[in-house]
């Protein structure tokens, strides 16, 4: 009787292990890839965000400066101008135009020289007040029958006026652009003409006799 031959299985091999060698390989080409692009880029990334932090420390920086600027143009007005202004003492014109030199084209510039201005043209009227008077035209008098004494100097206040219409002009031109700076300048111009073309005469007393009792 003849032996039959049996056929030789192959050898099974089991799906998890297949898979696992899949995902092994997977992972590996995934890392290469991962390490070769971050190889390649990571010099002009590095390169940029350095350069962002650059950027950014700049800008504080200037912004630090320009505060401390500020800071610094802001007490100088005070000691050359609303100091004096505010003991009634005289302040520094000399000192203050030099300062507003310096100043020329910065922020404040427009406020500060608006401000001088103003004040000149006060000091102005002031100077054509007679003693004893006040703007709204009012006198006092300890003896009535004694006539003001004039003590206004209106040509040392028309000198004051064009002092001030010469800033007010050269701050305009100098912001040409602004439309509110020609108008005030505009404004003060037509303040300094008008004192220019009006008589100065001393503000008539303001008083009544006594009545007299004819009883």
């Amino acid at each position: 009787m003849a032996k039959t031959k049996q056929k030789k299985k192959p050898p099974q091999t089991t799906g998890g292990q297949d898979d696992t060698g899949h995902l092994e390989t997977t992972l590996e080409d995934l890392t290469s890839t991962t390490a070769a692009t971050f190889k390649k880029y990571s010099k002009p990334v590095v390169a940029v965000v350095v350069a962002v932090l650059i950027i950014a420390l700049a800008v504080g920086a200037t912004r630090a400066v320009q505060e401390n600027q500020r800071d610094t143009v802001q007490a100088r007005f005070y000691r050359l101008f609303s100091e004096p202004v505010a003991n009634n003492a005289s302040p520094d014109e000399a000192g203050l135009l030099a300062f507003f030199a310096e100043i020329r084209g910065e922020v404040a510039e427009v406020f500060m020289v608006k401000e001088w201005v103003s004040y000149q043209m006060k000091q102005a009227t002031e100077l054509e007040k007679p003693s004893g008077a006040s703007l709204s035209g009012g006198l006092n008098l300890t003896d009535i029958t004694a006539p003001p004494e004039v003590t206004g100097d209106p040509q040392k206040a028309n000198q004051l006026r064009q002092k001030a219409l010469t800033l007010a002009a050269e701050l305009a031109a100098r912001h040409s652009g602004n439309p509110n700076l020609q108008t005030w300048k505009d404004a003060v111009q037509k303040k300094v003409e008008a004192a220019a073309n009006s008589s100065w005469l001393p503000v008539a007393p303001s008083y009544e006799l006594p009545k007299i009792d004819t009883k």
